[in-house]
């Protein structure tokens, strides 16, 4: 039930200002696309900690070459907030 939304190019996140705020962080470190994700009945950190599970899935697949770099982060809501997982 995990969806996955991918924006290309981090000016294009319009959600809201504090999520906004934190694709131009991550623009400015080099990170040019955002995946949101909502998993229905799970909280958002369960929901960070499943995007984690997907994204080093992909990273260990033919998706990725040898060589081929990774740089992200992944962060979620919580009680306000934008906090990264660890």
């Amino acid at each position: 039930m995990l969806e996955l939304s991918l924006t290309e190019g981090m000016d294009n996140v319009r959600d809201n200002d504090r999520l906004r705020s934190l694709a131009l962080e991550a623009k400015q470190s080099g990170i040019n696309y955002m995946l949101k994700a909502s998993l229905p009945n799970k909280t958002n950190r369960e929901t960070a900690d499943e995007v984690a599970n997907v994204m080093n899935q992909a990273y260990q697949s033919p998706l990725y070459g040898a060589s081929g770099p990774f740089n992200g982060e992944i962060a979620y809501e919580q009680n306000g907030s934008y906090v990264f997982r660890e």
